[in-house]
């Protein structure tokens, strides 16, 4: 359930150079047990002072005693709201886990709105973002083919890119995104699309690749198995099955503050994942073709997801999926 409070006093004074506008999207706050991190996150979006901010917050975990005061800290930030702004809150009693508290709710917040911008409590956004979020929201509102847009970039896609302001990928980035609900209806917890996709090999289709179908049909394995607790990569698959494009910025405009050993997920800090966040020129110079960047995806994949670095990490996969499903992917080239 959401929970209406109204905060209703001067908007404070922005830390960032320039003027901005009250934003009108909504911007919707995940966050858990962190309330330092989700201070600064609070601290970028307080610079664009929305008009509507959705807090959706996991409860305290079993086992873990120092959860329940540190989930109450992280919630007791959202009090600092001190620009006119209506805070809805979603707050879980109990620990649902990353995928189902993400996933069920974004699912009650674009049941209320058309469209949001959508950060986690490790997520630093330039205030640029939100304008750029903002306005390609509005540009995209009515077409099918884009599902998202993102505040991360790729090293490749930037340059690439660079006579643009944006380029578009089939690689979602959930740090820092923008979507409407005409695509998150597409999210689907089961991945039902998965089975013949797999069998149809469907993922050398999209990248043409045989590393990054390797890859990722493994990853998707385990996501089916129930092995990984990520809901963004069953947007992901959601993306995928519908012939979906994300937009993504030729720089970065979020940052991730959150490696590290209290995060869920991201524990190691990899170098050049983590770069501080840009700034956004305007007016904003649209890619002239709707086709994906499949050499910038490519190079994404190979220094993000398994370039040598990774190699740890991937043979813990492997592992795992070794252990639940009787077989091992192979580590890509």
């Amino acid at each position: 359930m959401l929970v209406e409070t109204t905060a209703a006093v001067q908007p404070r004074t922005t830390p960032y150079p320039g003027a901005f506008p009250a934003l009108e999207v909504p911007v919707v706050l995940i966050l858990f047990n962190r309330p330092e991190a989700t201070a600064r996150t609070l601290e970028a979006i307080a610079a664009v002072r929305p008009r509507q901010l959705y807090v959706i917050a996991d409860g305290p975990r079993p086992g873990h005693p120092t959860d329940p005061a540190r989930c109450a800290a992280a919630r007791a930030v959202i009090d600092r709201v001190d620009w006119p702004c209506e805070v809805l809150t979603d707050f879980a009693d109990t620990n649902l886990g990353t995928r189902h508290r993400v996933a069920s709710g974004l699912s009650k917040v674009f049941a209320a709105v058309e469209e949001a911008i959508i950060l986690e409590d490790d997520c630093i956004a330039s205030p640029t973002f939100f304008r750029f979020c903002a306005e390609l929201l509005e540009r995209y509102r009515d077409d099918p083919r884009v599902f998202a847009i993102c505040g991360r970039t790729s090293v490749a896609g930037s340059r690439r890119n660079k006579d643009y302001s944006y380029f578009y990928s089939n690689l979602f980035a959930s740090w820092g995104w923008a979507g409407w609900r005409r695509s998150w209806q597409h999210f689907d917890m089961e991945m039902s699309a998965w089975p013949q996709m797999r069998r149809e090999d469907r993922l050398m289709d999209l990248f043409n690749d045989r590393a990054a179908a390797r890859f990722w049909t493994s990853t998707l394995d385990l996501l089916a198995a129930d092995r990984l607790n990520s809901w963004a990569y069953r947007f992901q698959l959601a993306c995928w099955a519908a012939n979906g494009l994300v937009v993504k910025p030729t720089c970065h405009l979020v940052s991730n503050i959150g490696f590290g050993d209290d995060a869920t997920l991201t524990k190691d800090v990899i170098p050049g994942i983590n770069d501080l966040a840009g700034h956004m020129r305007f007016p904003l110079k649209h890619f002239p073709v709707m086709i994906p960047d499949r050499l910038s995806d490519l190079d994404n994949l190979r220094r993000g997801y398994y370039r040598p670095l990774h190699r740890k990490a991937w043979f813990k996969m492997r592992r795992i999926a070794q252990r639940f499903s009787g077989s091992a992917p192979k580590l890509p080239a």
